[in-house]
């Protein structure tokens, strides 16, 4: 009997974390629209690759990864992978995981830079994005890889940097220098 409320409240609570509260004010976290079968061998023979430590609650349905230091990265649950840390180690684990988990199409909810950044690494690792809004960003980053070039934040980077150089000349002229 005790384990049972043990497992409910486990799952509550995992529940009240992980509701979706809209597009603008949504967690950071990726999901998949189905799970494969012996999806958790496969998840955890991801995580045994990348070199996580895991470990979940009583119920075996929520897991906490942890980087080589032992900082928590993301939790994941049945469907949903929640970030915990926006860091590389975690940004670039989480969609392999998820690829293990749902197979090789995931969906990214969140911030807009969060959504872009995740597809644009899910691009460059090979695993397909459902999002029909970031289906563009994922073909523009498959050909600059085809390209040969570097990763899409350079090039938006160096354009901001020429247009910011751009409004300064503007506003030079303005003052007659």
């Amino acid at each position: 009997m005790a384990l049972r409320q043990v497992r409910r409240e486990a799952e509550r609570a995992a529940r009240a974390r992980m509701r979706h509260t809209g597009r603008d004010g949504a967690q950071d976290r990726i999901s998949g629209a189905a799970s494969t079968h012996g999806y958790r061998s496969a998840e955890l023979a991801a995580a045994r690759k990348l070199g996580l430590r895991y470990d979940w609650d009583a119920t075996a349905r929520v897991r906490r990864y942890r980087g080589r230091t032992g900082t928590e990265l993301f939790i994941t649950t049945r469907r949903i992978i929640e970030m915990v840390q926006h860091n590389e180690a975690a940004e670039v684990a989480a969609p392999r995981i998820a690829a293990a988990k749902w197979g090789d199409q995931i969906s990214i909810q969140g911030s807009s830079e969060f959504r872009e950044r995740m597809a644009r690494l899910a691009a460059r690792q090979g695993i397909g994005v459902e999002d029909t809004d970031l289906h563009a960003l994922v073909a523009d980053e498959k050909a600059r890889i085809a390209r040969g070039e570097p990763p899409g934040g350079a090039e938006r980077e160096r354009q901001a940097a020429q247009d910011e150089l751009e409004d300064d000349d503007e506003q030079d002229q303005d003052f007659g220098r």
